[in-house]
């Protein structure tokens, strides 16, 4: 059974190619055109924190907050098309995967820190304790570079996981706790791989804080404010405070 079925399609993102399952899809027309149109939105939204820049300082403040306003709506086109083509290729590479398995060809950095994020919440939910992780060996990167290897390894170290590369070098095989728990360990200094046990330490919950007692001033610990949504929150408010000063 796949790993990765009743996901609903938005609008306007054909279905993939069945055709092709167990390929890589990052090499499917669909997806060139959507990061494509990413690109594009990501290009004109530079001309136009430049133009509004330029703006600023000859004194026109009415046209830098119009191209200020303009780069914002090209950052949102941008993400939209980004997020499109994330989906695209993550349902077309996962359709044929197991349950235990997740494959992050054509996927950014930061589009594939979140799917492992949510798929070893999913994992954990139903007892699992290890997921094998497809990164890739960098061929599709520029310079045939492997981005998604470190960034995945590094993931791995954050959150106190076991992992190591598989016989196959663009393979992942990681471990974390078992027992159906909803989160996973905090980041911290131990947990690298080859180090043996973990000791005990408070649960990950990416959606909500866990309550700490006796850690510091007030009782808490900065660890439970670090989750991955509070994380992407503080960098949606860094976009809006820059775009802000570009007005």
């Amino acid at each position: 059974m796949s790993a990765f079925t009743n996901i609903g399609r938005p609008q306007g993102i054909p279905a993939f190619n069945h055709d092709r399952r167990g390929g890589n899809h990052a090499d499917d027309a669909e997806y060139d055109r959507l990061r494509g149109l990413a690109a594009s939105e990501a290009n004109m939204r530079g001309r136009c924190i430049e133009a509004s820049k330029a703006a600023y300082a000859r004194g026109d403040g009415a046209l830098a907050k119009a191209k200020s306003e303009e780069a914002a709506s090209h950052g949102r086109q941008m993400q939209m098309h980004n997020e499109a083509a994330a989906l695209y290729v993550f349902r077309a590479n996962n359709a044929g995967c197991a349950a235990d398995e997740i494959d992050l060809h054509g996927l950014h950095v930061d589009e594939a820190k979140v799917y492992v994020e949510q798929r070893v919440v999913a994992c954990m939910s139903r007892g699992d304790n290890h997921l094998h992780i497809i990164v890739g060996k960098g061929i599709h990167s520029a310079g045939h570079i492997q981005k998604l290897k470190p960034a995945i390894e590094e993931l791995c170290r954050q959150h106190n996981f076991q992992y190591r590369t598989e016989h196959n070098e663009g393979r992942i095989y990681v471990t974390f706790p078992q027992g159906g728990a909803q989160g996973y360990p905090a980041p911290g200094p131990q947990g690298v791989a080859g180090q043996g046990p973990y000791p005990p330490q408070q649960q990950y919950y990416p959606q909500q804080q866990q309550q700490q007692q006796g850690a510091g001033a007030g009782g808490a610990n900065w660890q439970q404010y670090n989750t991955p949504q509070n994380r992407r929150l503080i960098m949606r408010f860094l976009r809006r405070i820059f775009n802000t000063c570009l007005r």
